[in-house]
């Protein structure tokens, strides 16, 4: 976001005390995911920066009541001042954050029916990633450090680097399997979710264990592949366990 942009957005939720911690880390895990799906989605920097003010204020209906708080959250955005975003912008931005829980936009949504063809695909695909980020912070407690995405055609691996070695994302998974949908019909592919550990933890092990989690169907070449690469992990970590014993001749 641009500093205007971004003082605007931090103004709202100042004002209606959004849990900015929470706000922030669904901003980044939406900004790295809209990057990493950009040559499947095709959308430009003003799209994202559209997503990433959603990102920032999507919990802003809180203020009114928990109960429906997307709704209130689109109500409060629409009738808000954003300088630096055109009414269209804003209207856009109030979409992407009405939608980031519960039902997907249908035409009998007037918040949403009238909005071009484009703008509503730009919603569906902006609120889509939102879905899925946020609940990735389900606990509000950033467990997930970052994501990235792996394409293999219309089959997508979105990887999700952990903050913590032994924590087990189970909640974070569970809750982005039942929001992906939308994202998964709007672009026509297919989602999936794999954890990594820390980077400062990932060993040639890990790598490998990494991409065994990918090979899905047991064929005799895909085992065949498993061993070579548990071989080779085996190798690469003796190398450096020599390595690190080794000492300089004096």
């Amino acid at each position: 976001l641009s500093n205007l942009r971004y003082e605007s957005v931090l103004h709202v939720c100042n004002e209606y005390r959004v849990i900015m911690k929470h706000a922030l880390h669904v901003k980044q895990l939406s900004s790295d995911l809209c990057d990493a799906l950009q040559p499947i989605h095709q959308l430009g920097d003003n799209e994202k920066e559209l997503l990433e003010a959603a990102a920032l204020l999507h919990d802003v209906g809180y203020h009114i009541s928990p109960e429906q708080h997307h709704k209130h959250t689109y109500y409060l955005i629409k009738n808000c001042v954003l300088p630096g975003f055109t009414n269209d912008e804003t209207e856009i931005i109030a979409n992407i954050a009405r939608y980031h829980r519960k039902s997907l936009p249908k035409r009998k949504h007037d918040n949403f029916i009238h909005l071009s063809p484009q703008e509503q695909k730009t919603v569906r695909i902006l609120s889509g990633i939102l879905r899925i980020t946020e609940a990735l912070d389900r606990r509000l407690i950033a467990a997930v450090a970052s994501v990235k995405a792996i394409t293999d055609k219309k089959n997508i691996t979105i990887q999700l680097q952990l903050q913590q070695q032994d924590y087990v994302p189970d909640i974070e998974i569970w809750g982005a399997e039942r929001r992906k949908d939308l994202l998964e019909q709007t672009l026509d592919i297919t989602l999936n979710f794999q954890s990594l550990p820390p980077i400062n933890t990932y060993t040639p092990m890990t790598f490998v264990i990494s991409r065994i989690h990918l090979l899905t169907k047991g064929t005799i070449m895909k085992h065949l592949t498993i061993t070579a690469l548990v071989i080779t992990a085996l190798l690469l970590n003796s190398c450096g366990e020599d390595q690190q014993t080794q000492q300089p001749d004096t």
